[in-house]
């Protein structure tokens, strides 16, 4: 998904290139994790980061301020990181991926043309990178749910017992392998 959402954001607002980072567990760095294009699938396979305290970043400094950060000419930005496999950039515009108080990551998008960002693209790119950040967290989520689903059935499992639960919301109601053959029933014989 983070490869189509730069992929197409880069094609279809006609920027030179555009890439999201996200904030390791360990809260320290952001790691690259999609780049538009050859360049940016190239620096995600080199495994690229950028440590949240680097000061010469607009990226970890948006990530840092929790605000967007833009630069219409990258020449004048002490902070600018230049990257060599993007040598044209020209003006970029970082926003952070926020959901509630959390970072998840940053939202980077770069032009070859200098004063190319206006205020209507902050907008735009503040919007999609607020999608971006309920996307990863919404798909995070699932995944710690599915991990505890599977704990869960393995512990049940491995215990020997026989064990029901009623789920009185939806109306439904979990039997274990266990219960039914305890009381003498085949799996399909009871639903």
């Amino acid at each position: 998904l983070l490869q189509e959402v730069v992929d197409i954001t880069k094609e279809r607002f006609g920027f030179y290139h555009a890439h999201i980072y996200l904030l390791d567990e360990t809260g320290d760095h952001l790691v690259l994790a999609a780049g538009a294009g050859e360049p940016g699938r190239r620096m995600v396979a080199e495994g690229r980061s950028i440590p949240l305290s680097r000061e010469q970043s607009l990226v970890a400094r948006s990530a840092r301020e929790r605000k967007g950060v833009t630069v219409n000419d990258v020449t004048q930005a002490p902070d600018f990181l230049p990257n060599p496999l993007l040598p044209d950039t020209r003006s970029e515009l970082a926003v952070p991926m926020v959901v509630g108080e959390k970072l998840v990551g940053v939202f980077d998008v770069q032009s070859d043309a200098i004063g190319r960002f206006t205020d209507a693209d902050i907008d735009i790119q503040n919007t999609l990178a607020s999608q971006i950040a309920v996307a990863i967290q919404n798909a995070r989520q699932y995944e710690l749910a599915n991990r505890f689903q599977q704990q869960y059935t393995l512990a049940l499992e491995g215990s020997n017992d026989g064990i029901w639960d009623w789920d009185i919301a939806n109306d439904s109601i979990f039997y274990s392998q266990r219960w039914k053959s305890m009381l003498g029933f085949e799996a399909h014989e009871l639903t």
